[in-house]
């Protein structure tokens, strides 16, 4: 019944998409399958099946899923016709949404106004960064729900393009979490499991305790002197002044540390390089790292160095 299922989503999916129709449009296909696919009942293979047939990852099609139920929600509340509130643009309808949550009027102006190209999606970024939070119980439980299946996209993203990114037959896994630095990160191994390099993932929250989602970037600047070569991984949906800042400051604290950007589509783009250093000396001080910091009794085999 699952593969019936998942066959039935790809066929319109694709369909959809080979016809050049907007994101409400793939929205509503996967709203009509619910509760299968707003539960996610066939989240594994439908997540590989959309990203190896047609293009667009789970996440993605979670994404345009729940903007669309939210947007039909406010018409409904509202008593509009929904497809008065649906832009073309998917960036600009997710921003508005976003906004609303902060001021229904002014995101639901901002639905409108894009709707009818009356304003950019600039100018609701704008209006978004201006506009205070007013956070919630249940906002700060669609955060973690969001932010959880956001982090699974990376880790996807991210052993996919392992050999391409960072070199032939190595492997990018999830880290344990270390006390004193971020708690979301990754290790870049050989197939025998020796480290060669790790990351810190720096995710595009709407909610969090600080402005600046580069504040804790020292953090990472001091555990990329424990790793042969060390990689600050970034989110699509970062504005970009965030992005270009990124690359600022590890130039002035570090200017080895390579940038990643993981897409939305689960593409990894190379903003700039890692450089490799003393691979031997590092891999012995990361593990012996790890065996303090993460409350390891021993020195786990994967982590010896060669």
């Amino acid at each position: 019944m699952v593969n019936e299922t998942v066959t039935t989503i790809i066929h319109e999916l694709r369909r959809a998409r080979d016809d050049g129709q907007p994101w409400h449009v793939i929205a509503r296909i996967v709203r009509q399958w619910a509760p299968e696919a707003s539960k996610w009942t066939v989240r594994s293979e439908l997540r590989l099946a959309t990203e190896r047939e047609i293009g667009i990852s789970a996440l993605m099609l979670r994404r345009y899923l729940s903007t669309f139920l939210q947007i039909e929600g406010t018409a409904k509340a509202q008593g509009v016709d929904i497809s008065a509130l649906l832009p073309s643009s998917f960036t600009g309808a997710e921003l508005a949404v976003r906004l609303m949550t902060r001021s229904k009027e002014a995101g639901l102006q901002a639905l409108s106004d894009l709707r009818e190209r009356r304003i950019t999606i600039d100018q609701v970024r704008e209006e978004l960064e201006k506009t205070p939070v007013t956070e919630t119980a249940s906002d700060r439980a669609k955060a973690m729900f969001d932010r959880t299946d956001n982090i699974e996209h990376c880790e996807v993203a991210l052993a996919a393009a392992a050999s391409k990114v960072f070199g032939d037959a190595l492997i990018c896994e999830r880290r344990a979490k270390l006390r004193y630095f971020r708690k979301i990160g990754f290790e870049i191994t050989t197939a025998a499991g020796h480290v060669v390099g790790g990351g810190d993932l720096y995710l595009p929250e709407a909610s969090s305790r600080s402005s600046d989602p580069l504040e804790t970037i020292g953090l990472s600047v001091l555990l990329a002197k424990y790793l042969p070569s060390f990689w600050v991984i970034l989110v699509e949906g970062h504005p970009e002044p965030v992005i270009r800042r990124a690359l600022e400051v590890l130039s002035v604290l570090d200017h080895r540390i390579g940038v990643l950007l993981i897409e939305d589509s689960g593409n990894v783009k190379i903003l700039r390089r890692a450089e490799i250093r003393d691979e031997a000396l590092r891999q012995q001080g990361y593990a012996q790292l790890i065996e303090f910091f993460g409350g390891r009794r021993s020195q786990p085999k994967h982590l010896r160095a060669v």
